[in-house]
């Protein structure tokens, strides 16, 4: 196969497919760690909303709050928290 360039580094042989699957691993970690940011912004933003724009919040008939916190921030809390634990951090 002559598209597949090989060569040896520190006596190791390595190829392309060698450099292919760094390249995956390192696609999947980054993809993983864009999308627990995503998540993270997202639910940031959930827990401030009832507080920074409290007329925004309040204009709607479904404002519901329990034991006097937004339910809104409920759930951005908990996603919040299972966000960060799914980190993709190295153990380290």
């Amino acid at each position: 196969m002559a598209w597949v360039r090989q060569g040896y580094v520190n006596g190791h042989r390595v190829g392309v497919l060698d450099n292919l699957r760094l390249h995956t691993v390192l696609a999947t970690l980054v993809g993983m760690l864009g999308l627990a940011i995503a998540i993270l912004v997202v639910c940031i933003a959930g827990l401030a909303l009832p507080f920074r724009r409290k007329e925004l919040f309040e204009k709607p008939r479904a404002n519901y709050r329990v034991a006097g916190m937004p339910v809104i921030s409920i759930p951005s809390l908990r996603d919040y928290l299972f966000a960060l634990h799914d980190l993709p951090i190295p153990n380290g």
